[in-house]
């Protein structure tokens, strides 16, 4: 049975854009610096946590041998292959086979 497990990984991006908005923002002073206090601590955490790695050792185990990933684009792609690669090579119960990339028609993935 297929397993599907989401996380996100992007989050240097996601929390530059929101101190982008909190920071064009109307509310004031200590209601942003309040803000951008909190998603520091989220940055933090997730850094501690051990991000995406962590999240496949809870959810994957050794006996699953083929994983999908999808990605926004043909570019995107192969800037993922290598992240990708360093995800299951932490994560150490997961297959250790290096990935194969592959695109059909508009959806683009890393196959490891």
């Amino acid at each position: 049975m297929p397993k599907y497990v989401c996380a996100l990984y992007t989050l240097g991006e996601e929390v530059q854009n929101m101190k982008e908005k909190v920071a064009s923002s109307r509310a004031g002073e200590n209601t942003k610096n309040r803000i951008l206090l909190e998603l520091d601590a989220v940055t933090i955490n997730w850094e501690r946590s051990h991000g995406v790695p962590a999240v496949l050792k809870k959810y994957l185990n050794e006996n699953m041998k083929k994983f999908i990933v999808f990605c926004r684009d043909e570019e995107h792609l192969f800037e993922m292959e290598p992240v990708v690669s360093e995800w299951f090579k932490r994560q150490r119960t997961a297959c250790r086979k290096k990935p194969t990339a592959f695109l059909t028609g508009n959806q683009r993935a890393v196959k490891t």
